[in-house]
């Protein structure tokens, strides 16, 4: 593995200290993760933790840590499995089955939602739909009937779910930061929350929900160092916004803000285009700092191919090589 030699920027944010909250903006190829492991080996901060939104991510992270000796901290993890480990640790907590067990989404479509809809009386495209209502309505923090589906049917599906699932013994993905948020709230003793410092990567993909758990986390004394992207956000259908992490120096008064702005994994052309569509996001902040080529980058090749699809209609594709 090469030595991390910083820029800059990254020199910037290796000198932050704890207990002052902190954004990390950064493009892709800026060296978020390389960074924040930096920070970790000179700091080794007590008490801190890595969380990330998807497997993968966390994956990524836990290879870079390896080949590290020099730090010592718990497995990164993302946020669901961060919110079932407290609430596991604390007996008694959250409304769930014992022993605890996810449904995946193999079992919720074949066994979790044809089983419900059997025993409500109800049809199987209903419940799912109910399902994800519930699901918009933790991850959102706005209780709201959102799906068409007849008053006597959602009546008979709520007063049925938590029965079935006490039976069946299942809990569902979308509920566990619910669940942890209502612990935070209701018990000032919850155990395995004292962190010092949380690293929360992807920050650009958490909802309203992820986000008040964090402060709650915060207001017991947690530092949260919040890295991510907000032209990145890909996940709205999990009611994931880039406001949360535009907002962030408001949520956290008096935290500190570094930009990493330098990729270097684009080539120029494909950066600039890239920084054109960006552009457009009129809800970007004015004075949010474009992402730019390294240096030693290629010039990279871009082309605007049109295209006829079915139907006649038109639509334009955007291709790239980084060669």
């Amino acid at each position: 593995m090469p030595p991390f030699v910083p820029s800059d920027e990254q020199q910037s944010i290796l000198q932050h200290e704890a207990p002052q909250h902190a954004r990390i903006l950064a493009g892709p190829g800026t060296g978020k993760s390389a960074t924040v492991i930096a920070w970790l080996a000179h700091h080794r901060p007590g008490r801190a933790r890595l969380l990330t939104f998807t497997r993968a991510a966390t994956g990524e992270l836990v290879e870079k840590l390896e080949q590290r000796e020099d730090i010592e901290i718990g497995t990164p993890s993302t946020i669901h499995a961060f919110c079932i480990a407290v609430l596991l640790r604390n007996n008694g907590v959250g409304e769930f089955p014992r022993p605890f067990r996810m449904a995946d989404d193999w079992e919720t479509d074949k066994i979790v939602e044809p089983s419900l809809a059997r025993r409500l009386g109800i049809r199987k495209r209903d419940v799912a739909k109910l399902f994800s209502e519930l699901a918009a309505n933790w991850e959102s923090l706005n209780p709201a009937e959102v799906v068409n589906v007849p008053a006597e049917v959602r009546a008979r599906f709520m007063g049925g779910w938590r029965e079935h699932r006490q039976i069946m013994g299942y809990a569902l993905l979308s509920e566990l930061p619910y669940a942890l948020r209502t612990a935070l709230r209701d018990h000032p003793d919850l155990d395995g929350v004292d962190f010092g410092v949380l690293i929360v990567d992807e920050y650009q993909d958490l909802n309203a929900c992820d986000l008040d758990v964090l402060r709650r986390l915060a207001a017991r004394g947690c530092t949260i160092i919040a890295a991510g992207d907000d032209d990145q956000s890909i996940y709205s259908f999990r009611k994931a916004h880039p406001q949360g992490i535009r907002d962030f120096l408001r949520d956290y008064p008096g935290a500190a803000d570094y930009p990493l702005t330098i990729t270097r994994r684009c080539a120029r052309n494909i950066v600039d285009w890239a920084n054109y569509v960006i552009q457009g996001d009129p809800a970007r902040h004015p004075e949010r700092r474009s992402l730019r080529a390294a240096t030693t980058a290629t010039a990279g090749e871009v082309g605007l191919l049109a295209y006829q699809a079915m139907f006649q209609r038109r639509g334009v594709l955007l291709v790239w090589s980084i060669t």
